[in-house]
């Protein structure tokens, strides 16, 4: 076991977004099914150590389900209005710092993050708050954490 693959996942394209038809992802083989290893750009509902079973046509993903979900939260950003984007670099080198792990399709405009069960998420808000919404739209196509839970129930 514990074979890493690369599992190509087919995108449902609207008006031309995604910009791709299929995500290739890397994976590792477990006992019960494929661990994920990079957050996903465009695949919904994944996490970093979720593992999943996949009804697959060689590489190619037909169907999956979740058999274990981590406690890791998933984060989209989305360039939308290119010529203002100076402060991204450096909330990406903010969250690393902060533990986190991306991932990068830059001439897409994509990127994802990667935000351990052990990062807290208000650091991780934080930084995402120097972000102009105006320019960078944000997502949460995995939310795992314990506090986003605390603060909806207060």
């Amino acid at each position: 076991m514990n074979q890493a693959e690369s599992l190509e996942f087919p995108l449902d394209v609207d008006e031309d977004w995604p910009p791709v038809s299929i995500e290739c992802m890397p994976v590792r083989r477990t006992a019960s099914g494929h661990e994920v290893l990079v957050a996903p750009l465009f695949v919904k509902g994944l996490s970093v150590g979720d593992v999943i079973d996949a009804t697959r046509e060689g590489a190619r993903v037909l169907a999956w389900r979740h058999v274990s979900r981590s406690k890791n939260t998933t984060v989209w950003l989305l360039v939308v209005k290119k010529e203002a984007t100076g402060g991204l670099p450096n909330v990406l080198a903010g969250l690393r710092d902060a533990g986190c792990g991306t991932v990068e399709a830059g001439s897409l405009g994509a990127y994802s993050i990667n935000v351990p069960d052990v990062v807290s998420i208000t650091v991780v808000d934080a930084l995402l708050a120097r972000l102009d919404p105006a320019s960078i739209a944000v997502a949460f196509p995995s939310m795992r954490h314990a506090e986003a839970d605390e603060q909806i129930e207060e």
